[in-house]
């Protein structure tokens, strides 16, 4: 299952594990961590946040504007 979290809200712990794949903006992505938006995570950081979060996702595409998208697993950041 694909999660387009668009606009955000939080859902259930048991439905993120249904989950493949999810898509969220960059601020999207701060919120579905607990991160603060307006602190512009760095890409650099995400699996660590992903994980932290824990979730429960396997795989997440942060996409970034301009800047294009960022593949985010438990394995790192690509």
């Amino acid at each position: 299952m694909v999660l387009n979290p668009a606009p955000f809200r939080p859902l259930p712990p048991e439905l993120y594990r249904l989950v493949d794949l999810a898509v969220p903006n960059l601020i999207e992505f701060a919120q579905l961590v607990g991160a603060d938006p307006s602190d512009d995570p760095d890409p650099a950081r995400f699996s660590c946040m992903l994980g932290h979060a824990g979730l429960g996702l396997p795989s997440v595409v942060v996409t970034l504007g301009a800047v294009g998208a960022a593949l985010v697993t438990s394995g790192g950041v690509e």
